[in-house]
């Protein structure tokens, strides 16, 4: 538990807030299992049957390899700075097999219906800029006017916006290097 403790307040100062409110309740899951242990007693056993357990309960690809990073890092932080232990045991664990894997669709005719019979609505033509440009929101909520060019019809993506707290939004770079692009302005 006190690794993890550790390892949070050094993580929290390299991640963004949204990321670690994803990381937070699989950190808390795992100082439940394994918090009265010492972290030498924790093993690549007990790293694999935790993601299978996952696994068992439905979680998606994405939220398995993302509690097996963590513990990865966990164990790491505990190898560099505490050295309690000489080795990382999550680092040889594979992560289960046949794991359901997430995919996004775009909105039905439904939903396309209602964005587009909302335009004179409160948020009505956001909706419907999201729905035309694929930015996500908080990409949307951070352009301003020198990221539109007209004359190219395309709005430069470079940014976005991040709320920490309700009160205080910050600018930061999108999350991957691919999230950094161009994107068309249709005719609509």
């Amino acid at each position: 538990k006190e690794i993890a403790e550790e390892w949070e307040k050094h993580i929290r100062e390299e991640i963004s807030v949204r990321t670690w409110n994803n990381y937070k309740p699989h950190v808390e899951q795992i100082v439940s299992i394994h918090g009265d242990k010492k972290i030498s007693q924790i093993t690549s056993e007990d790293v694999f049957l935790d993601l299978e357990a996952a696994k068992a309960e439905g979680y998606s690809a994405t939220i398995v390899k993302t509690r097996k990073t963590i513990y990865n890092q966990i164990l790491n932080y505990a190898l560099i700075n505490d050295k309690s232990i000489h080795y990382n045991p999550a680092v040889g664990v594979k992560l289960p097999k046949n794991l359901p894997k997430g995919k996004r669709s775009a909105p039905d005719e439904d939903a396309v219906s209602v964005i587009l019979n909302s335009l004179d609505k409160p948020f009505g033509f956001f909706a419907y800029f999201l729905l035309c440009t694929g930015l996500r929101k908080a990409e949307a909520l951070a352009l301003t006017k020198s990221d539109i060019d007209w004359k190219n019809n395309q709005i430069s993506v470079t940014k976005a916006l991040e709320y920490s707290n309700k009160t205080d939004p910050k600018l930061k770079p999108p999350k991957t290097e691919n999230g950094i692009r161009n994107v068309p302005i249709l005719d609509i």
